[in-house]
């Protein structure tokens, strides 16, 4: 075993315990905020700003908002106009209700996993290990990712360090699904 091995085995069980502790709901929370929770509304929006902008109350409230920036005729609202405020605008307003959303779900699925029963404490135990470890191996796969747009002198020392890793860590270094990920955007240009 090298040095990589006994840091692994010594992370894991501290997020064993860290995980059992903070528990799902906890857990869950801490993660989101910020901006992780940002990037996650950021992402939800994504996904559903061209169905939200579909709806035809949407595209009435939108198509008000131009007449009225257009009956403005000032240069500055023209040039609001120009850069698509009214996009903006709505992104912005679909991206507080999505946060707000996401707010009021972690608050109850945490206290949905924070119920004072035997089997709950279990579940939310169980799972915030599971949620700990899961954490954890992504910001590896990361950092992994990370190391690799580096350069190649720090690819050879990192991995001559995890060279005959027990844990298979050097495996997972070169292996990283995220690297993956990376090609099949370079392949797709």
């Amino acid at each position: 075993m090298i040095t990589a091995d006994y840091i692994a085995i010594i992370a894991f069980l501290a997020l064993i315990i860290i995980g059992a502790w903070v528990g799902f709901g906890r857990g869950l929370d801490l993660i989101t905020r910020g901006f992780v929770g940002s990037a996650i509304s950021v992402v939800a929006c994504y996904f559903i700003y061209g169905i939200v902008l579909d709806w035809g109350f949407v595209q009435s409230l939108l198509a008000k908002f131009v007449e009225f920036m257009q009956s403005q005729q000032t240069g500055f609202c023209d040039f609001l106009l120009s850069i698509r405020i009214d996009m903006i605008v709505f992104f912005a307003v679909l991206f507080l209700l999505v946060q707000l959303v996401r707010k009021l779900a972690i608050a109850i699925i945490r206290n949905f996993f924070e119920i004072d029963l035997l089997a709950m404490r279990l579940i939310n135990k169980v799972l915030g290990v599971a949620l700990a470890l899961f954490v954890a191996l992504a910001l590896t796969l990361i950092v992994f990712q990370l190391i690799t747009w580096a350069g190649e002198d720090t690819v050879n020392t990192v991995a001559e360090a995890f060279k005959g890793s027990a844990l298979g860590i050097d495996n997972l270094f070169f292996n990283n699904p995220l690297n993956s990920i990376i090609e099949s955007i370079k392949l797709a240009k």
